[in-house]
């Protein structure tokens, strides 16, 4: 099977979370806060509760997270701001187009 962008193949399952060696058991459900079978729960708007550390990395998350919050460059900026105005887009360099795999993994 093929590995996602992040490097990890997510599946979701409207049932109750049940612990699994092979993988890494998410939950969006606070009252899975203290479950033992959940090994992290997303609580909020991107707060991530990890309740077993041996299956995730909270500095790989930090890696991840800071990556992640890394500021718009003016020209993405005012590319949104065009799209979001209906007007068309002036600067070449805001795309739409998706990252290459190649491109994923350099950034991971």
């Amino acid at each position: 099977m093929k590995e996602g962008g992040l490097g990890c193949n997510l599946e979701v399952f409207a049932t109750k979370p049940k612990a699994s060696k092979d993988c890494i058991v998410m939950s969006t459900d606070e009252a899975d806060l203290n479950n033992p079978d959940v090994d992290g729960v997303i609580v909020q708007e991107g707060v991530l509760v990890i309740n077993n550390a041996s299956k995730i990395s909270s500095d790989r998350i930090l890696q991840i997270r800071k990556r992640m919050a890394t500021p718009m460059t003016s020209p993405v900026c005012f590319g949104m701001l065009e799209t979001m105005a209906n007007q068309e887009v002036k600067n070449g360099r805001f795309g739409t187009e998706k990252a290459t795999e190649e491109a994923q993994k350099d950034f991971y």
